[in-house]
C-alpha cells in the first residue's frame, strides 16, 4: 500500500503522510497504555473493596 502512495503522491507529501501514520501509531499506543492504566487501578479499588467487606 505505501508503494502505491509512494507512485501517487509527491515525495515531499510522502514524506508527511509517513509522518502523520506514525505519529497515529504512537498517539494510538499512549492511548492504549492509558486505557490498561485506568482499568487496572479500577480493577485494584475493587479488589481492595470487596477485601474490606461491608463495613
Amino acid at each position: 500500500m505505501e508503494e502505491l502512495l509512494e507512485k501517487k503522491v509527491s515525495d515531499e507529501d510522502y514524506k508527511e503522510i509517513i509522518k502523520l501514520m506514525e505519529l497515529h501509531t504512537e498517539s494510538a499506543s499512549l492511548e492504549t497504555v492509558d486505557a490498561f492504566e485506568c482499568g487496572f487501578r479500577f480493577g485494584a479499588l475493587i479488589i481492595i473493596d470487596l477485601l474490606k467487606g461491608n463495613e
